[in-house]
């Protein structure tokens, strides 16, 4: 069984958390094999891949997103740092710009991460095997998709939030 959620920023992130909830309340999330994503659901898979064993703490880690969302803690100066730092890469984009504004003040989280550390989260098979997806900004037509075990990239950074 594939489960996959569109894009639609924090609606998506919000309504994929609430869609793997339910599941595991009838329980259902056991037979995910994989979970899909792409935009703003990948947002909430890259949060919870952070955490071993996040199926098991779904609640808790629901909990916490909720109490980080509600409070309004955006910081202009860490998040114009934030971008500074990004713009001294070569392969600086739109992107970046967007994750150090939009969605840092959205999320009032940024955790810059390589996709390979999500890796143990999902190979003892307690949690479904991550498959993030991304359009080429280029074409706006090819989909490239990016897993913790298997990239051309094995560095790729993925900014989890």
């Amino acid at each position: 069984t594939k489960q996959k959620l569109s894009g639609g920023g924090l609606r998506a992130m919000i309504a994929l958390h609430g869609t793997l909830q339910e599941l595991q309340k009838h329980g259902l999330l056991d037979t995910i094999m994989y979970l899909c994503g792409v935009s703003g659901s990948t947002w909430c898979m890259s949060s919870l891949y952070k955490n071993g064993d996040w199926a098991e703490k779904l609640q808790a880690l629901e909990e916490s997103m909720c109490a980080r969302l509600s409070k309004y803690t955006w910081s202009i100066p860490k998040a114009t740092k934030m971008l500074l730092e990004a713009a001294k890469d070569e392969n600086y984009s739109l992107t970046e710009f967007w994750a150090y504004t939009v969605v840092y003040g959205m999320l009032h989280e940024l955790d810059k991460g390589h996709l390979s550390e999500q890796r143990s989260a999902s190979e003892n098979g307690n949690n479904p095997y991550p498959i993030y997806a991304a359009v080429d900004e280029r074409s706006f037509s090819k989909v490239t998709e990016y897993s913790p075990g298997k990239n051309k990239q094995p560095n790729l950074q993925v900014i989890s939030v």
